[in-house]
């Protein structure tokens, strides 16, 4: 038995030994998935042209974000939570802590359901045989969890989508190609969902809020390290959402060059993947064959984020449990923080799905989803940013107490113009995280 336990010591800490490459593709991996799949769509009906420079407004707003957890990984050798828990003490670590775990449950929930939507649309399968499908995955992630095998797993998954995307700009490329270049005329459509209430500041914040969320993935590679040459973080953190930054500008140009063409529906927003297949149908003969693989991928590309937000998850629970703030019984089972990372979401779509599965009035919810995982995560880097920015001011470091509060400024000023229905959202679940930290306490 002794010996079984040293091998299992051994194993998980061999896991947390990550070279740069591997947590290059862990970040990537993490970021790319539904957003980019989705937004570029919503997106340039209301935008357009702009939408482009919105990508890449987005993509800086990450790079200032990449920055704090850069400096903090090379001047202090800690990930953000460690750092947060020495300069503003375990309360405030939590805070973080639990809105990250948060939004990435609720990202995983809309990944789960926007997967059921695109089974259902694309190959016509039945809503409840699409939810099924979709357990089924979860649960096979979630055992891969148990087991373990993340490393392999996120290294696999990070060339995955290397290898879709590069596709995705082939297949897109040839769109263009095939159709000619035809911007999207007007920006007005009659989606259930309608972004014109929130007025012209709202929905500004709204769709950069939603582009900066799309970048995300790049805070787990702190999290999922546990080895001390921290530098592998800083380049692996830096690459990626540089690399991140090139593609969706790309990808998003190439979306606006063909958004002419854009068939809408009103109670379904497709995956650019779908949208590219289609366009390049009178082009390349057999492509009709080709399109459901495509399809396939981007489903799996989609339902793998998911795999990667319950692996960064799992660490942050277990630096919440390790520090006594959550049951300590969680630092030693797997299982336990899988029934908060995996279950949760796994119960939430199956409920979802089941309750939405005849209403085509609904297939637009993991939108709103989505928006309000985007609130919670800008949030929690706000929080970052003003520990970050206290962290220097007791350093007398005036230039990084100045880079502090440009970001935190331009987060918060995301947040507060952000619809009011989605900031109703943000306070109940700030209020369950008071409510949780008293209760553990």
């Amino acid at each position: 038995m002794q010996r079984s336990r040293s091998r299992r010591h051994r194993k998980v800490s061999g896991i947390s030994e990550h070279s740069t490459l591997e947590l290059y593709l862990h970040g990537l991996g993490t970021i790319i998935g539904l957003g980019i799949l989705i937004l570029p769509i919503l997106t340039i009906v209301y935008y357009g042209l702009l939408s482009i420079y919105l990508v890449i407004a987005a993509g800086f707003l990450a790079l200032l974000i990449g920055m704090l957890i850069y400096d903090i990984s090379l001047r202090h050798r800690v990930d953000p939570y460690s750092f947060l828990k020495g300069v503003l003490g375990k309360e405030y670590s939590f805070l973080y802590g639990f809105l990250l775990v948060i939004s990435f449950i609720i990202t995983t929930i809309a990944a789960g359901l926007a997967s059921m939507d695109e089974l259902v649309a694309f190959f016509n399968l039945n809503p409840y045989v699409s939810l099924l499908i979709v357990d089924v995955i979860f649960v096979i992630m979630a055992v891969l969890l148990f087991y373990r095998v993340e490393k392999k797993s996120m290294n696999f998954i990070g060339a995955l989508k290397i290898f879709f995307v590069l596709l995705l700009i082939v297949v897109g490329s040839l769109a263009v190609y095939s159709v000619g270049i035809s911007p999207y005329p007007s920006a007005h459509v009659g989606y259930s969902f309608t972004l014109s209430d929130f007025g012209p500041i709202g929905v500004f914040s709204f769709v950069l809020v939603l582009f900066l969320w799309m970048y995300g993935g790049f805070e787990s590679i702190p999290i999922v390290y546990r080895g001390k040459d921290r530098t592998k973080v800083a380049k692996a953190l830096i690459f990626s959402v540089l690399s991140a930054m090139l593609i969706f500008f790309v990808i998003q140009t190439l979306v606006y060059l063909v958004s002419g063409y854009l068939s809408m529906n009103p109670h379904f927003v497709a995956s650019i993947a779908s949208m590219f297949t289609a366009n390049i149908s009178t082009l390349i003969p057999g492509i009709g064959i080709g399109a459901p693989i495509i399809i396939g991928l981007s489903i799996l590309v989609i339902l793998t984020i998911a795999f990667a937000l319950m692996n960064a998850g799992d660490k942050v629970l277990h630096d919440l449990s390790s520090d006594g703030i959550l049951p300590h019984f969680m630092v030693k089972s797997e299982g336990y923080k899988l029934l908060f990372t995996a279950l949760i979401p796994i119960i939430v779509i199956s409920a979802i799905g089941f309750l939405t599965a005849s209403s085509s009035s609904e297939s637009l919810l993991y939108i709103s989803t989505i928006a309000i995982s985007a609130l919670v995560y800008v949030t929690t880097f706000f929080f970052l940013g003003v520990g970050y920015g206290v962290g220097a001011y007791k350093s007398r470091d005036a230039v990084r107490v100045a880079f502090s509060v440009i970001t935190s400024l331009i987060l918060i000023a995301l947040i507060l113009t952000f619809p009011p229905g989605f900031l109703v959202g943000l306070a109940i679940i700030l209020i369950i995280a008071l409510a949780g930290y008293i209760l553990v306490k």
